[in-house]
């Protein structure tokens, strides 16, 4: 399978590539393919140890127009540079994921597979960005009368389980948008999108490490991601 990848707020396609190196190894009949985000932002924790730009997805704070222009981009560079049979995202990146994951499950623009989805929260309604003028900015919601199951390809939840949500959400150009849609309790955002997701054919690991991809410094939670991503390659690989 061909991946597109999506990295977290204030990093980049290169740390991203050596954050999933190990894990990558270990999925070595997969080819994946990185890109920086369109927002040029300052560096997270540790970043500038490694790379000397950084970018996100959102800008901040986040805008129905900007959003649409993100979404539109992403949609315009899979179609041309696809296929693309999954999508890996982390943190932000994954929530952008989600986001073309939902879209494609209602337009089929990209005949997506599967999601690699790794610390991530619910995505915006890509319906309200790409359909309503003005356009407007909701997340989804699995209690939604409209939402319920958004993502119905197999997906794999990568989650730590020790996050500090409340503290990630607080920094995120999201934040607004999350409150204004109800989703006020930062602890929930990762049950949030595994029920946005189908469910039989949804895989959850959770980890230890916080806020990081595992493998990336240590070996813990790497053999479990690995699990749980291959059994979502297979789950789509077998129909």
């Amino acid at each position: 399978m061909r991946f597109l990848c999506l990295h977290g707020r204030g990093t980049s396609a290169q740390i991203f590539e050596l954050q999933t190196a190990r894990l990558r190894e270990q999925l070595s009949d997969h080819e994946f393919v990185f890109i920086d985000g369109i927002v040029e932002t300052e560096p997270s924790e540790g970043a500038e140890a490694v790379a000397d730009e950084f970018f996100g997805w959102f800008d901040q704070p986040v805008t129905p127009a900007h959003t649409r222009q993100l979404l539109l981009g992403l949609i315009d560079f899979i179609t041309a540079e696809g296929p693309f049979q999954g999508l890996m995202g982390f943190s932000e990146g994954g929530i952008v994921a989600a986001m073309l994951l939902t879209h494609d499950a209602r337009s089929s623009f990209a005949g997506l597979e599967c999601g690699i989805l790794m610390s991530a929260a619910p995505p915006l309604d890509p319906a309200g960005i790409l359909e309503e003028d003005p356009p407007t900015l909701r997340c989804l919601t699995p209690a939604g009368v409209v939402d319920g199951t958004a993502i119905r390809v197999p997906t794999a939840h990568v989650i730590g389980s020790n996050e500090p949500f409340a503290h990630l959400v607080s920094l995120s150009p999201l934040a607004g948008v999350l409150i204004s849609s109800g989703l006020e309790d930062p602890e929930e955002l990762h049950q949030l999108l595994f029920q946005l997701c189908d469910g039989s054919r949804r895989e959850r690991f959770f980890h230890q490490l916080g806020h990081e991809v595992p493998g990336a410094r240590l070996d813990e939670g790497l053999a479990g991601t690995v699990r749980v991503i291959e059994r979502t390659i297979e789950r789509a690989q077998s129909g």
